[in-house]
């Protein structure tokens, strides 16, 4: 979760479903849901909807729709995984997502992230609300494989090993909005 620096907004992610959710939490007693953008997730997986973007389940709009129908792509890469980690610009204008959320529950639900390493996106927001969110998608930052040779100290053999590395926790340096 994240809420605006001016205290109008709170976002929230939901990693299964593959959304980010903006709400209005001007009246704290009565948020109501503004927008969505979609990324990820593994309820398309699941019940078989569409990877071309057709809605079986008939016709709804963002909000009112609790799955993804589609898979995002990022500088041409497919974004494994569901948003997990938000981190807010000061501005309010930005919205940096992490799709990890721990080692053992990315193997175990998002299998495919642990093959091909963790991402980050960026999704633009209008402070204003008169624009809807939308995924930039030119922007990604992979954390692909590492490659090394890790030396065992028992026995001094070298064996060269993958890593993946996952995306977690993002601050900015000098001021943090959450």
């Amino acid at each position: 979760m994240a809420i605006s620096m001016d205290d109008l907004n709170l976002y929230v992610c939901a990693a299964f479903h593959g959304f980010v959710a903006q709400l209005d939490i001007s009246d704290p007693f009565r948020p109501s849901l503004t927008q969505k953008v979609f990324l990820g997730g593994i309820i398309y997986k699941c019940i078989g909807i569409s990877e071309l973007g057709k809605m079986p389940l008939g016709k709804s709009t963002s909000t009112q729709r609790s799955y993804n129908t589609e898979q995002i792509k990022l500088n041409g890469k497919i974004y494994e995984g569901g948003p997990c980690r938000l981190q807010l610009s000061l501005d309010g204008r930005r919205l940096f997502i992490s799709n990890s959320f721990l080692r053992n529950w990315d193997q175990h639900f998002f299998p495919k992230l642990a093959e091909v390493g963790s991402s980050i996106a960026l999704v633009h927001i209008d402070p204003s609300g008169e624009k809807p969110m939308k995924v930039d998608k030119d922007f990604g930052i992979r954390f692909d494989f590492e490659n090394k040779t890790n030396e065992h100290k028992n026995n001094g053999n070298t064996s060269p090993s993958n890593f993946a590395f996952y995306a977690r926790d993002m601050r900015f340096l000098g001021g943090d909005s959450t």
